[in-house]
């Protein structure tokens, strides 16, 4: 009987590890579906309409011309000499704005064209895939909050739809990787502070770091991982060793990265010359400016249906009167993103806003928490969310499209075998730079960009600085000195852009000027091809053509002999 009975308790245990261990496999293939469909729809998301879309920020194209630096500069081989590198690549396609520009998000972006090629498909591809990713960490953030497996899903589909981070992810900027990596660092946090594992910690912050080091502003999100601690009762956490290094290691980079890139953009961080006129107001001025900027166009960024739902939520938590991690996780992300933003007084752009928006998520998770009543979490808190989610999809349509048209104009002029380099005086010339390039020329040219070389005009510039304006300094002024680059510059193709009848967009002195000298000019130029060209930013819509004029003249003998200017970085490359 004794014997009987141990069999029958070894039996009774092995059939509930058995048990155990199908439940955990079940689990973790629920898991994998549910990353594979946010996935799925954060793919359906950025790639849509991929091909009829473009930039989306002037910024845009500087990090995808920036990542095919990088891609030819590890297939050159030539590891030892990056600085060199990227000065010599700049001279013939100047349109990257590294380092300022942090070189986390196009270093791997550069690695990823190894397993593509170098293409704006390419890189729309890699941003959906990084959506995806931020999707399925922030689904796995709410599991941790002891969220349902369906409510964590419901909530990351409201994150991936929000119109300010859907709009992100159809474009090339840096938002949307450095999104991803923020939101794998907070879940990584979230572990250690539930195990205790130094290792977790250590990871979060590597992960934050490279956050980063894709988009600065994400700085804003690692005070929330403090307050958390505090809010939670985990004040001796605070005295943790692995957290103390981790956090200090974070802040010494980062401030010396910060020190080191100002010589690389003393317009954004300071008008080191004199010659910008400032703009900026006080501190209580800049504080309601932001304050009302963000509060009125909270509906164009958050969408009407994840305002009310996050507002319910956190209503409800004040109710509720309890404080959940979840909760507390909400708060301590609300007040860190929105007191960063505050605080370093940034030009108001809803972009920036962007790494507030999981906050409002999380709100809505509470609705779905286990300490929500029952009517709320079957009905109340579901009907609203499917609204939402219907909202959200409706508003995917109204994203502009960007800027469109260089595609074809890149291709004509990859493929045009005659020696001399492309004069280029369009608007927003770096993303033909990009298609160009990524077009493999047959021939090797250098873009010589128009705003560098018949004047030398830099954009209004804010950001750290409190915004000032730069002055232009004009160096051509007439059909001589035109000429004059030409040759100089040994080039042989001209782009030109001029609006379409009664459009009102405003050209530059150099850009009009350049446009009137080659169709006043015959004997000189000669028109190939128009090709039309789309303007579709938010707020913002024009069309034009863009002009190709090949330059009849022949070119001097020798490599061009127009110095390359970085103006931002008081630098002057020699552009042989």
């Amino acid at each position: 009987m004794e014997v009987m009975s141990v069999a029958f308790v070894n039996n009774k245990l092995q059939a509930m590890g058995v048990g155990a261990g199908l439940s955990a496999l079940k689990s973790r293939a629920l898991d994998i579906a549910a990353g594979s469909a946010l996935m799925l729809v954060a793919l359906l998301i950025g790639c849509f309409h991929v091909h009829s879309s473009g930039a989306l920020w002037p910024d845009s194209p500087q990090y995808t011309n920036a990542a095919a630096m990088i891609h030819d500069w590890l297939a050159s081989g030539n590891f030892f000499h990056p600085f060199t590198f990227a000065q010599n690549n700049y001279a013939q396609y100047p349109a990257f704005h590294l380092p300022f520009h942090p070189p986390a998000y196009p270093s791997l972006l550069g690695l990823f064209f190894f397993t593509t090629h170098v293409s704006y498909l390419s890189a729309r591809v890699f941003i959906a895939i990084c959506l995806g990713v931020a999707g399925y960490f922030f689904y796995a953030i709410l599991k941790k909050l002891e969220i349902t497996r369906i409510a964590a899903f419901a909530c990351s589909l409201v994150l991936l739809t929000t119109p300010e981070i859907a709009r992100w992810s159809r474009d090339t900027m840096s938002e949307v990787p450095a999104l991803a990596f923020i939101m794998a660092a907070s879940y990584l946090f979230i572990l250690w502070l539930r195990t205790n594992r130094s290792l977790y910690c250590f990871a979060a912050f590597v992960l934050a770091e490279i956050a980063f080091l894709s988009r600065v502003t994400t700085a804003g999100v690692l005070p929330a991982w403090f307050l958390l601690m505090i809010f939670t009762g985990s004040l001796r956490r605070l005295r943790s060793r692995p957290l103390i290094f981790s956090a200090s290691v974070y802040l010494v980079l980062n401030v010396a990265w910060t020190i080191f890139v100002s010589r690389f953009a003393k317009y954004e961080m300071g008008a080191g010359d004199g010659s910008a006129t400032t703009q900026s107001g006080g501190l209580v001025t800049g504080l309601w400016n932001s304050t009302y900027f963000y509060a009125t166009n909270m509906p164009r960024m958050a969408g009407w249906g994840l305002m009310i739902l996050a507002l319910c939520g956190i209503v409800y938590a004040f109710w509720l009167r309890k404080r959940t991690t979840l909760s507390m996780f909400t708060l301590a992300w609300f007040l860190s993103g929105i007191g960063f933003l505050l605080t370093l007084r940034l030009v108001p752009e809803p972009r920036y806003f962007l790494f507030v928006l999981p906050g409002a998520a999380c709100a809505v998770a509470i609705l779905f928490s286990s300490n929500a009543h029952r009517l709320v979490r079957a009905y109340f808190a579901p009907i609203l969310l499917c609204l939402c989610l219907a909202a959200n999809v409706m508003a995917l349509a109204y994203i502009p499209r960007g800027l469109v048209g260089y595609e074809p104009v890149a291709e004509r002029l990859a493929s045009s075998d005659k020696q001399g380099n492309i004069l280029v005086l369009c608007p927003f010339s770096q993303d033909f730079i990009f298609r160009f390039r990524a077009g493999r020329p047959v021939v090797e040219r250098r873009i010589v960009r128009g705003d560098r070389t018949l004047a030398i005009r830099l954009s209004d510039y804010g950001g750290f600085s409190g915004g000032f304006s730069v002055k232009t300094v004009v160096l051509a002024h007439n059909k001589e000195d035109v000429l004059s680059v030409m040759r100089r510059g040994r080039v042989r193709y001209l782009l030109t852009y001029a609006p379409d009848e009664r459009e009102q967009y405003e050209r530059t002195e150099e850009m009009i000027l350049a446009h009137e000298v080659a169709q006043a000019s015959p004997d000189s130029f000669s028109l190939l091809e128009r090709f039309p060209l789309t303007i579709d930013f938010e707020g913002e819509n024009f069309h034009g053509q863009v002009f190709l004029w090949e330059f009849k003249e022949e070119l001097p003998e020798g490599p061009s002999e127009l110095p390359v200017i970085v103006p931002t970085a008081d630098m002057v490359i020699n552009a042989k």
